[in-house]
């Protein structure tokens, strides 16, 4: 790391796109850069207001994705519509195999599938956005639903994550 040196943006953007070279990646995250590159991801992120604007600027595809560092610190509490955001999303998705829970469809398999967490209770009628009130659903599957609220398909949803739940915690 370079430190008390001024740095231009230009250097800058051609030091994100050699770490993305070197990589032998169209994107970048910040834990990839902190590791290969020369300067900090805190100056890169002052300097153009954000990283992925960094990322677009250097020409590289921007990434929604939170770091391990961010994942790391996910514990299985209540989480706030305003709270959690990726880090509840990405638990949920990995919990639920990355499919559809009520017709098994997935990214993997079919690129066309377009994955949702959904509520399982909808907030409209009291429901909360707790780990365990949230499901994967496909485009198809969400949209059909709608913001019905069937509670024999809620009680199969709630025995499936109780059941993967205790399998996470007796690993």
């Amino acid at each position: 790391m370079t430190s008390g040196i001024p740095i231009s943006n230009e250097d800058l953007i051609k030091e994100l796109q050699r770490v993305a070279t070197l990589l032998n990646n169209d994107t970048l995250v910040r834990s990839e850069f902190a590791k290969h590159g020369k300067y900090g991801t805190a100056t890169i992120e002052k300097r153009f207001g954000s990283w992925n604007g960094a990322v677009a600027l250097a020409g590289l595809n921007p990434l929604r994705q939170c770091d391990s560092s961010v994942r790391r610190t996910y514990s299985r509490t209540k989480f706030t519509r305003r709270q959690g955001g990726a880090v509840l999303k990405l638990a949920i998705l990995k919990r639920d195999r990355y499919k559809c829970l009520l017709c098994g469809a997935s990214p993997a398999n079919d690129d066309d599938v377009e994955l949702h967490i959904d509520h399982i209770k909808p907030v409209a009628r009291g429901g909360k956005t707790t780990e365990f009130n949230l499901w994967v659903l496909c485009g198809t599957c969400n949209r059909k639903k709608g913001k019905t609220y069937d509670v024999d398909v809620a009680k199969l949803a709630a025995n499936y994550i109780a059941k993967r739940y205790f399998e996470s915690v007796s690993k």
